[in-house]
Formats: C-alpha cells, structure tokens, sequence
C-alpha cells in the first residue's frame, strides 16, 4: 500500500513537470518564431556553429546521422514500414497513431517554414556549408522528423517492452538519432541553433499530446 502512494505521488510530479514543460515549450517556440522573422541569425547562432564545425573529424559522423532525412521518399518509407510492421503485430492503435503524428508534423512543419520564410545560414563569417538546401530554415525538418518518430517509437518501446535490459537496448538508437540530429543539422551548416531548438520545442510538444492522446484511447479500449 505504501510502494502505490509513492509511485502514484511519482506519477503525479512527472504529469506536473509534464504539463508545465508543454506550456514553457510553446512560450519559448513562439519567441523563437518572432525573432526568426527578422530573417538573420541570433547572437549565438553563428559562434555556435563555427564551434561544431572546428571539430573537423566530426563530419562523416554527422552526415550519417541526418542521412535518415535527408530524402522525402526515404523518411516515408521509413515511416510506412515501421507502421506496417506495427500494424502486422497487432498494434494497429499504435500504428494509426505513427502515421498521425509524422504526418501532421510533416504538414505543420512545411506551413511554419512559408509563415517564417527564414533563410538557411549562407556562409556567413566563419560558417561553412557542408550541404546544399534549396528550402527554408525554421523550424528545422529533420530535428521535427526524428523526434515524432524515433521518439514515439522510443515512447512506444517503454510502454510495450517489459524487459529492462532489452528495453534500454531497443531504446538507445532511436535515442541517440533524437539527441544528435540537432547538433548534425547545424555541424552541416544546413540550419542555425535556433532552428533546431525551436523544433525540438515544438516536435516535443506534439510528441506530448499524441503521446497523451494514445494513453487515453489505449486505457479506453482496454477498460
């Protein structure tokens, strides 16, 4: 009786810290957006990416790491195989949802970018361009990208993997992708830290609310 109480006391700070992070999520979203607008970098944007970019041993390593979305084709059929695969499991609640929060990140994403209209860095002072990007910069696609899938998928492994050990295995690539593909995407020269942060505050945000939404039609099915 004693172990429940803390682990409902538990629970209830981390939905707490939860609620409070999804709400300071989107103030500090939507300062960025605003500065954005001023169509140039913050004042850590560049010093932040010539000191990625000293590292020059790095650069292999981070063009693997955002190769995952680099292409359009290859992200949807990363996206629709995972769904297949969770589908043919049985987890069709937990597939439905996959596709919902890639796609709509997908849509959402391409909107905000046309609203902002920010260009990509462009050489500026010391910044160098390790690849080529046609479109514009914030948020950053491929930080939105990973952190819906991988970090559902993350979400999904803790939910459904009992094992601790194999829990903490299947969880650690998908992981390492959400963590480092900010810090690739501006090593690469593709976007500014202020592009990927806002991106990960808003990717997060919607990993939040899907992640909330499943809990309440998972617990609705089963009741």
């Amino acid at each position: 009786m004693e172990q429940d109480r803390k682990n409902n006391s538990l629970t209830g700070h981390f939905y707490l810290i939860e609620k409070i992070y999804f709400f300071v999520a989107i103030v500090f979203f939507l300062v960025l957006a605003i500065l954005a607008l001023q169509h140039k970098p913050l004042a850590w944007d560049i010093p932040i990416t010539c000191t990625l970019q000293s590292f020059s041993s790095l650069e292999t390593f981070m063009r693997a790491i955002s190769l995952l979305g680099d292409n359009f084709y290859l992200s949807a059929t990363i996206v629709i195989s995972f769904t297949l695969i969770l589908y043919y499991l049985g987890y069709k609640l937990e597939a439905r949802m996959l596709l919902l929060i890639t796609g709509v990140a997908q849509i959402a994403n391409s909107i905000i970018k046309v609203i902002i209209a920010r260009p990509r860095p462009a050489g500026e002072i010391c910044v160098r361009l390790l690849v080529q990007e046609n479109t514009l910069s914030f948020p950053s696609g491929h930080v939105t990208h990973y952190v819906c899938l991988y970090g559902f998928l993350c979400f999904l492994i803790y939910k459904k993997v009992s094992n601790p050990l194999l829990k903490i295995i299947l969880m650690a690539l998908p992981a390492a992708l959400v963590a480092l593909v900010g810090f690739s995407r501006v090593y690469l020269g593709a976007h500014w830290t202020s592009d990927v942060t806002a991106a990960y505050l808003s990717a997060s945000v919607w990993l939040i609310f899907i992640s909330g939404l499943y809990n309440y039609f998972s617990t609705k099915k089963y009741s």
